[in-house]
């Protein structure tokens, strides 16, 4: 099922127009990996679907409705938004961070229910927080807060996550281990959608790749679609190396072409 569309949206920054004419479908329980190169507008692209960035044009529909439609409450219910960077400067424990994300569930009195107290739980088990719940969120490393920040994500329970760059600052290992949780995720019924710099983890792990270029989109499809010689020569100006493990397909950046992509 369906349940987010981006039709024909642009988006401008400082005067500068950043996305155009984009259009995008996404349904339950699918993995939508947003690459591209630096400049592409990925990171704003997801912004927008957040309600996070006006449109200069378009619009963004979430389960048919409009953004314009939602509550800032109904909308914060219904996506969850990992940006990147992880800043956080205050010196809250990690488990009162990750408790941030049960805000737009609280009633009237601000005070959680053991139903939020078991969600938080749940989020810092399943992002492999657990351990730093009484360190100060400043006190973690950048890979540790990292996944800090994605329990609470996790913890909002919205049946749409968008993950701004989320495995940036982790370890091969918990790398691999992000995106096996963001498949899991989607495998609940949820919709996934995540910026990707690392090809072959995007590759792997999302049903569908979208190839932003300039601002706009180059490529939509299955990953071996758009990650074809063409596409990655035109949009990154590298040659890959294509190979195979088992049933599974890779492909490497293996090689800089002449110029930088234009952003």
């Amino acid at each position: 099922m369906t349940i987010l569309h981006v039709e024909g949206a642009g988006v401008r920054l400082g005067g500068r127009p950043i996305l155009e004419a984009i259009g995008l479908s996404a349904g339950a329980g699918e993995v939508v990996g947003l690459i591209g190169p630096n400049g592409a507008g990925k990171s704003t692209l997801v912004r927008a679907i957040a309600g996070l960035l006006p449109l200069e044009s378009g619009q963004v529909r979430i389960a048919g409705r409009p953004l314009s439609a939602y509550s800032r409450r109904e909308l914060a219910n219904t996506v969850a938004y990992l940006p990147q960077g992880h800043t956080v400067h205050w010196p809250l424990d990690a488990y009162h961070v990750v408790a941030l994300g049960r805000l737009p569930h609280l009633g009237p009195l601000g005070r959680p229910t053991p139903e939020d107290e078991a969600a938080i739980a749940r989020a810092m088990e399943t992002a492999d927080a657990a351990a730093f719940a009484p360190r100060t969120i400043t006190s973690l490393s950048g890979g540790e807060r990292a996944r800090v920040m994605l329990a609470r994500a996790l913890a909002v329970e919205a049946p749409i996550l968008l993950a701004d760059e989320p495995v940036a600052a982790l370890d091969p290992y918990h790398q691999l281990q992000v995106m096996e949780l963001l498949r899991g995720i989607a495998a609940t019924g949820r919709l996934v959608v995540a910026v990707l710099h690392d090809l072959p983890l995007a590759a792997r792990f999302c049903d569908r790749l979208v190839l932003l270029g300039s601002g706009r989109v180059v490529a939509d499809g299955e990953p071996e679609a758009v990650l074809a010689r063409p596409n990655l020569e035109a949009a990154y100006r590298v040659q890959g190396l294509y190979g195979s493990e088992g049933e599974e397909r890779y492909v490497l950046p293996w090689r800089r072409l002449a110029a930088d992509p234009v952003s």
